[in-house]
This record gives C-alpha cells, sequence and structure tokens, in this order.
C-alpha cells in the first residue's frame, strides 16, 4: 500500500534488513513449532481428534487451546516505560523484563486444570500466544489459517498419522521461577505417515527415506 511504501522509505539500510529478518525467519519457526504442537495435542487425545474429525466446527477451538498450552514462543523481552512492581519485583523506566507467555497461559486463576488440553475450555481467546497491544504478533492472521489446514488435514487422515517414540525439544523458558512453565521451542515431533512411497524426508539435511513408514520431524 502507499502507506507501507511510505514507512518502508524512511527506514535505514539496518532497520529495512532487521525487519525482513523478522518477516522472513520470525514465521517460519513459529509456525512449524505451533503445527508440531498442535499435531502432537490431538493425537495425544484421541477423543479429542475424534470430535474435531466429526465436527470442523471444533478446529478453531483445538487450534486456539494448543496456542494457549504451547505457544511457539515461549517468553517476550519488554523494557519498562516507567517504574513499576510486579510480585515483589521493581524496575526502573527502561528496565529489561522478561515476559513468560507460557507461564502466563498457564495462569491457574484464568484457566482451570491450565496444563490440560481441553478443546471445550471456555475463555481460551484470551490466551496471550500471539501477545497484546502495540507488539501484538502482525502474523497472527496468517498463523491461524495455517493451523487451520493442518487440523483439517489431520481429522481427515487421522488413520494414516501416528506418534512414535517421544516428543523432543528444548526448555525456552529458562526461569528459576516454579510458577513457570517450562516451555518446549522447536520441538522435535517424530510423526509417521504410512503407505506412502513417495513421502520424503528433506527437512534438516537428513536424506530422504522410501520405506513403506516414513519419519518427519519439525
Amino acid at each position: 500500500s502507499t502507506a507501507l511504501a511510505a514507512i518502508a522509505r524512511s527506514l535505514t539500510d539496518d532497520e529495512l534488513a532487521s525487519n525482513a529478518a523478522v518477516f522472513l525467519f520470525g514465521g517460519i519457526e513459529t509456525t512449524e513449532g505451533m503445527i508440531s504442537n498442535l499435531l502432537l495435542h490431538l493425537l495425544a487425545n484421541p477423543v479429542q481428534l475424534a470430535a474435531v474429525a466429526a465436527d470442523r466446527s471444533l478446529v478453531d477451538a483445538a487450534i486456539e487451546e494448543s496456542l494457549r498450552l504451547e505457544p511457539a514462543v515461549a517468553r517476550v523481552d519488554r523494557y519498562a516505560t516507567g517504574a513499576t512492581g510486579l510480585a515483589g519485583r521493581t524496575s526502573g523506566a527502561g528496565g529489561f523484563v522478561v515476559v513468560s507467555l507460557s507461564g502466563a497461559n498457564r495462569d491457574p486463576e484464568v484457566y482451570t486444570r491450565p496444563h490440560e488440553f481441553d478443546i471445550a475450555r471456555s475463555g481460551v481467546a484470551a490466551h496471550l500466544a500471539f501477545v497484546q497491544g502495540p507488539h501484538a504478533c502482525i502474523g497472527a492472521q496468517l498463523a491461524r489459517p495455517s493451523l487451520g489446514i493442518a487440523g483439517v488435514a489431520l481429522g481427515s487422515n487421522r488413520g494414516g498419522i501416528g506418534v512414535f517414540g517421544q516428543c523432543h525439544g528444548r526448555a525456552a523458558d529458562r526461569t528459576s521461577d516454579p510458577g513457570h512453565h517450562r516451555a518446549i521451542e522447536s520441538a522435535a515431533l517424530p510423526f509417521s505417515v504410512h503407505g506412502d512411497p513417495s513421502f520424503k524426508h528433506r527437512r534438516h539435511g537428513n536424506a530422504d527415506r522410501r520405506s513403506p513408514e516414513h519419519h518427519h520431524r519439525f
């Protein structure tokens, strides 16, 4: 648009490169993580998967609950705009603050049974997976349809896909506060696709595997 073009012309080369990196890379790993988490949560809960398969209108609920339970970005960094305090800690203006999105999304004062995956949960849309306010994720409106495609596909083909082994990842929210959830970032979700000899495993530099059961790693 004209407005975007005007903004772009006002940016320095370094600012353009920084914003391009956010657009090009910020939405790749996070989308992979969100799809991996959605698949894992549904496959680990066959009753809820069957409900989604039978009623496609539940796909959105499954997406929002998966985003709440395991946000693709476990925490965000912010700077205080003024002197503030929270839970006995204080920060002056300009102070560096780490906000645990995964911890907030599992707040027992907001959600009952916060560590469980429940597509019938009420009020789930209040989660902070995409943050809120002026720094809310600008890709949220693209991420949700991408997740919707994955959810519908899984519901349509659930007989030919399943999790094998365990899901491995690295704790992204490394905090000494036991009240904060240690979220999984860049999780490796191992799953199998049965009976598809054309399925190839090309991700992360692994060689193609041409057997009746192929393994894919997000």
